[in-house]
């Protein structure tokens, strides 16, 4: 199981109570929430979305241009002008790096209170409007349809340690 650290040094994990600072308007509150998932993300440059990081393999490598002699070898710094390195037999292709691509750290976490406002107690009604009687009134929501919000910036997480 995935364990990360807060700010402070304290340990969080997966069903783990977290403060974590949230904008409502132009104002920032604290807000309270349990944590779901952790998880790690890399940009892919194929779809031009962010994927999430297989446990296993680790993120991908960079993938980059440079050019290739006649022979396959890499040459990424040749310090040839285009035509040069054509003239040469060089091909301008992609390869592999041996670098990983870089990886962000995200967190799901299933919102709870907040410090403001309790903008978090009415997510289980939902506001409903009946156009034939002209009124409208909240109906509950099943828990299955709530939704964790995905933090991108867990360095902000403060694990609430008993």
């Amino acid at each position: 199981m995935t364990t990360w650290t807060d700010w402070r040094g304290h340990e969080y994990t997966i069903g783990d109570t977290v403060l974590y600072a949230r904008l409502s308007g132009r104002s920032c509150e604290m807000a309270e929430g349990v944590v779901t998932d952790l998880f790690e993300v890399y940009y892919c440059s194929d779809t031009y979305k962010w994927k999430r990081v297989d446990s296993l393999l680790g993120p991908p490598f960079k993938r980059k241009y440079g050019w290739i002699d006649a022979q396959g070898k890499l040459r990424p710094d040749a310090g040839l002008s285009n035509s040069q390195a054509r003239a040469n037999g060089w091909n301008w292709e992609e390869y592999i790096s041996n670098e990983r691509c870089r990886t962000e750290r995200r967190a799901k976490i299933m919102p709870g209170r907040t410090s403001r406002f309790n903008s978090y107690e009415d997510r289980g009604r939902k506001w409903a409007w009946d156009e034939a009687t002209k009124t409208g009134e909240y109906h509950s929501v099943p828990d299955e349809d709530l939704k964790p919000i995905t933090l991108k910036i867990c360095e902000s997480i403060t694990a609430i340690v008993p």
